[in-house]
């Protein structure tokens, strides 16, 4: 008896001890929590080691007696709540000595860093991309077309060239895809290519979060950049910042001293000009809502950039200490070896159809089409217009713009049949005084 009264008065002395407590528990979050406990030296990550105790409502006070809660020097007890299938630990007590019966927790959700209402679906998505930048873009009223091309192309084709473009496919933003547009008479045709742009823009710069439980495209459709690889690969949580430097509308201009489309008359190889004057009647003539517009001006950035930072869904119990990002749906960490980026260097983004020219362009190519049916009297030979391939088609389908097919044979079938006998009567030296009256006009 002595021994054993001398051993636990020992134990006492060595700080031994193993007491039952109780939790009363506080739930000061704004939302209902689901609470569990875990005791132990250190916090288990397994959720198997968690132990149910009950739901605490937001502001509610709650005491759990009699859990069997059995705490030995050095154990922690560690207070865990379950956010959407994340548990958190949100609260602990090391026993350095005598616990008291009552272990008091105030229970606040861990600290939330810019989760409020994030994104959730691709269409929420996609209408926040159709939107960003769109101050900038619809500046003016201009009537406009979305392009997306790197800014050397763009100023050799594009800037600078004749647009054909159906009205009847304009939307209520005024505006087109580079897909509606018919052709492109390009600037390095004309020689109306402008000088390089000055970069007079403004900074836009926009941030988000994204969250969803569903495999997400990789990519979505941006007005300002035609696509965009944001990382998304599978159910987390992103952030995600976009910005565009030195954007906005620049005035481009033209070098050549001659009109866009007095150019289109100065063409000096007779073949080009007939081949780009056919495809612009067959245009015009297959779409009776079609428009012949200048382009004088460009929405330019010297840059964008994406970032999109990956924070993974916590599967494990975990200190909520390290949660980057809590959201209703769960907590989430930062992987910061999964951040991504995406860019672009320096792009035109639309294009502004300035001048409607179609009355003057189909005055030019008529002249044009009626010299060459002229020439070919005075040479004695036929041209076969469908050998008349310039590369300009190429550059179109490049561009996503279906080329000109199913060319006449014969100059004489873009004429009326009326011209055609006028023209037939004509001698030599009428024929050659007509095609000087036609020059003329021409330049």
């Amino acid at each position: 008896m002595k021994q054993f009264l001398l051993f636990v008065l020992l134990g006492f002395s060595n700080g031994i001890f193993a007491k039952n407590v109780d939790l009363e528990l506080k739930n000061s979050s704004n939302t209902k929590i689901s609470v569990s406990y875990q005791k132990g030296f250190v916090l288990n990550t397994s959720n198997g080691n968690n132990y149910y105790i009950g739901d605490i409502n937001s502001g509610e006070v709650k005491l759990f007696k009699d859990k069997g809660i059995e705490l030995e020097k050095g154990e922690t007890i560690f207070i865990v709540i379950n956010i959407n299938g994340s548990f958190i630990s949100v609260a602990n007590y090391r026993a350095e000595s005598t616990p008291p019966k009552v272990l008091r927790f105030d229970i606040h959700l861990p600290q939330i860093k810019n989760s409020d209402s994030p994104m959730t679906s691709q269409s929420g998505l996609e209408s926040f991309l159709q939107k960003f930048g769109s101050t900038e873009i619809s500046d003016g009223g201009r009537l406009r077309a979305q392009v997306n091309i790197p800014l050397s192309k763009g100023m050799s084709t594009i800037c600078g060239g004749l647009v054909v473009v159906d009205m009847a496919k304009l939307n209520a933003n005024k505006e087109f895809k580079i897909g509606d547009i018919e052709y492109i008479l390009p600037s390095y045709a004309l020689k109306t290519t402008p000088v390089k742009i000055d970069p007079q823009g403004r900074t836009i710069v926009e941030e988000f979060d994204y969250e969803n439980d569903i495999v997400v495209g990789a990519s979505s459709s941006f007005p300002l950049a035609g696509s965009l690889n944001f990382g998304f690969s599978n159910a987390n949580y992103y952030k995600t910042k976009i910005q565009v430097k030195e954007a906005g509308w620049i005035p481009l201009e033209n070098p050549s001293v001659k009109g866009y489309v007095a150019s289109l008359g100065a063409i000096n190889d007779l073949d080009s000009q007939v081949s780009y004057a056919i495809d612009i009647k067959g245009k015009l003539t297959n779409c009776l809502t079609c428009r012949v517009y200048t382009v004088e001006y460009a929405f330019f950035y010297e840059s964008l950039i994406l970032t999109t930072s990956k924070y993974e869904k916590l599967t494990g119990t975990s200190d909520g200490s390290v949660s980057s990002v809590v959201t209703l749906n769960g907590s989430y960490k930062r992987t910061e070896n999964k951040d991504f980026s995406d860019s672009r260097g320096s792009t035109i983004a639309y294009i502004s159809l300035t001048n409607d020219v179609t009355l003057s362009v189909k005055n030019t190519i008529e002249n044009i089409i009626q010299k060459a049916y002229l020439q070919e009297h005075l040479d004695g030979k036929t041209r076969d217009l469908t050998r008349l391939t310039s590369k300009t088609n190429k550059e179109l389908e490049e561009l996503g713009i279906k080329s000109v097919t199913n060319k006449s044979v014969n100059i004489k079938d873009y004429l009326s049949s009326e011209k055609i006998e006028q023209f037939d009567l004509l001698n030599k030296d009428k024929i050659n005084n007509t095609i000087k009256i036609l020059d003329r006009d021409l330049k």
